[in-house]
């Protein structure tokens, strides 16, 4: 899940800095993903091929970044499952201009 979070988080930014900004009050910005990778079965331990595919949502609430996103997950080998996850998306931190000389 580290990468579908990965994928909303460099959606957001590129929607917020391609954007200049919302207002709060703004609707959301849609963007469709599509991952595909092999992982172990965790039944059987034997590689399984994983397809998630979703939706992250971008919005602005009083200045923060949050991703939403619904994502649906299946496996070659009959598993599915879907889920929504809540995110706000963090920007770095400027550092400390003090100094202690």
């Amino acid at each position: 899940m580290t990468r579908v979070f990965a994928v909303g988080v460099l959606f957001v930014l590129a929607s917020v800095v391609g954007a200049g900004g919302r207002a709060a009050a703004d609707a959301p910005v849609a963007g469709a993903f599509h991952d595909h990778f092999f992982g172990p079965d965790p039944c059987t331990g034997t590689l399984d091929e994983i397809t998630v595919t979703g939706t992250a949502y971008t919005r602005l609430n009083e200045g923060a970044v949050v991703v939403t996103i619904d994502r649906t997950i299946s496996t070659a080998h009959g598993y599915e499952g879907r889920g929504r996850m809540k995110k706000p998306a963090h920007a770095c931190a400027p550092a400390s201009s003090s100094s202690s000389i």
